[in-house]
């Protein structure tokens, strides 16, 4: 038995479009199991389980579905994370019981991320018995060196659990050929598509790194007044604005091509 475990947050869209592709690409039974919290159509007769409990948490929410189903599933049985915006696009099951026989854990790796080394929830498959028996942990807390600084985020905790254990894991690497978004929008492995940042601000660390703010020689010449720091809060605002408001905008045109093309994910190809 495969046990998915998902979270959407705040918006529906993706419910209907990741179960239809879960079907799809999983040949073997499966239940789903997700965190449904603010979303005003009620879903849940969906999936084979689902709470709204009131909890903030992307990792907690991951971890206490865990938990419940480790406390009635056979050591062997899979256990399957997913961001509620991805969704495989090819066969799941050949793909994790070949890279299980040599590995625990499978994980994508987001090193496209300005080098982030953690395993990723996005998309994970483990064993029920493995999880256990290493007291999973999708928290971010444990840090590591990330561009010259020491970085945390979701799946944190997990890194240092196998970091410090020794236990090789199985990365799961981005493997377009073409990029519309160096971090948004990818597939992994041709096996799973991660459209990312649906649940929130369009922003990430990356996209500050690619695109800093950097004001003319004109605004340089203004900012040197006693209200540099209001002035460059405001600016840089501004400028982050704008990043969000362009992200978007190619978000909605790929989800819209999505939603009418089964096939949408050749334009990475």
């Amino acid at each position: 038995m495969i046990h998915v475990i998902t979270v959407h947050w705040k918006d529906d869209q993706w419910i209907d479009i990741q179960l239809e592709y879960l079907k799809k690409h999983i040949n073997g039974p499966y239940r789903v199991y997700a965190f449904l919290n603010h979303i005003e159509k009620d879903h849940s007769h969906k999936f084979f389980y689902a709470s709204k409990d009131n909890i903030t948490s992307h990792a907690i929410k991951l971890n206490k579905l865990a938990e419940m189903v480790c406390k009635d599933a056979a050591d062997d049985d899979w256990l399957l994370f997913i961001d509620g915006d991805a969704f495989p696009i090819n066969d799941i099951v050949t793909y994790a019981k070949l890279k299980l026989l040599d590995y625990p854990l499978l994980a994508v790796q987001r090193f496209e991320n300005l080098e982030d080394k953690q395993p990723h929830p996005l998309f994970s498959i483990t064993t029920v018995g493995f999880w256990k028996q290493i007291k999973g942990d999708w928290e971010k807390g444990y840090m590591w060196q990330c561009k010259g600084r020491m970085a945390t985020d979701v799946g944190g905790n997990l890194l240092g659990i196998l970091e410090r254990e020794q236990i090789e894991w199985y990365r799961i690497l981005r493997s377009n050929k073409k990029n519309l978004h160096n971090l948004n929008f990818a597939i992994y492995d041709d096996l799973v598509y991660h459209h990312g940042a649906s649940f929130r601000r369009n922003i990430s660390r990356f996209d500050k790194m690619d695109r800093p703010f950097r004001p003319g020689k004109l605004l340089k010449l203004f900012l040197k007044s006693r209200f540099t720091k209001n002035i460059t809060f405001y600016f840089r605002k501004k400028h982050e604005q704008r990043i969000v408001e362009e992200n978007k905008k190619l978000s909605d045109e790929i989800f819209e091509l999505i939603k009418n093309d089964r096939n949408f994910y050749n334009i990475f190809q």
